[in-house]
């Protein structure tokens, strides 16, 4: 086969070497879930941890700490899917349409807030650097709790559209059903 634009030729078996993405699947789906195992382990015994801390000796008046307790649970929201998300890479997606939307939701959802968690931290820890002596109105716990619900509107609000867009659909090439968010959704409905 010849590039016309480039002027090289291809033989077919160079070709099919290229094309042949079968041991590439074969490495993601041991990688993939063992990976995911470790992250989830780690995540569940840091969090947890955390979590723990917080509540024993912790002062959860202070806004810095109720930003890391939120962050924490974020990430546990987080987590939640990823035991799911290993065995969907093993198997295939078993778990139905309504795991489906739940757990990709839920996937978004701890996305979201950690990353607005860690955004609003950064705003917080700028402030006290930079104007250590102003008063922000961050001092009591009332704005701490509130900017976290606000946050964690924003989070649900954004991952609503993951649950309503997401199927599970059977992928022709492996026989193995899949669990997707519609591409008309992630693609602006292109």
């Amino acid at each position: 086969r010849t590039d016309t634009t480039a002027n090289i030729t291809y033989d077919d078996d160079y070709i099919d070497e290229v094309c042949n993405k079968e041991g590439v699947v074969k490495f993601g789906s041991i990688a993939t879930p063992a990976f995911f195992s470790v992250v989830t382990i780690l995540s569940l015994a840091g969090n947890i941890l955390v979590l723990a801390i917080l509540a024993k000796y912790e002062n959860l008046k202070s806004l810095t700490n109720i930003f890391i307790l939120n962050l924490a649970i974020s990430d546990l929201v987080f987590t939640f899917g990823l035991p799911f998300w290993a065995a969907y890479h093993i198997w295939g997606w078993t778990f139905g349409w309504f795991l489906c939307q739940t757990v990709t939701f839920v996937f978004y959802a701890g996305f979201y807030s950690s990353v607005l968690f860690l955004t609003i931290m950064t705003i917080h820890r700028y402030l006290a650097v930079v104007h250590p002596l102003s008063n922000h109105g961050s001092r009591r716990g009332c704005y701490g709790v509130t900017v976290s619900l606000i946050i964690w509107a924003i989070s649900f609000g954004l991952a609503v559209p993951a649950l309503i867009f997401s199927s599970v659909q059977e992928n022709p090439h492996e026989g193995k059903n899949i669990c997707i968010v519609n591409t008309a959704f992630q693609c602006g409905g292109k």
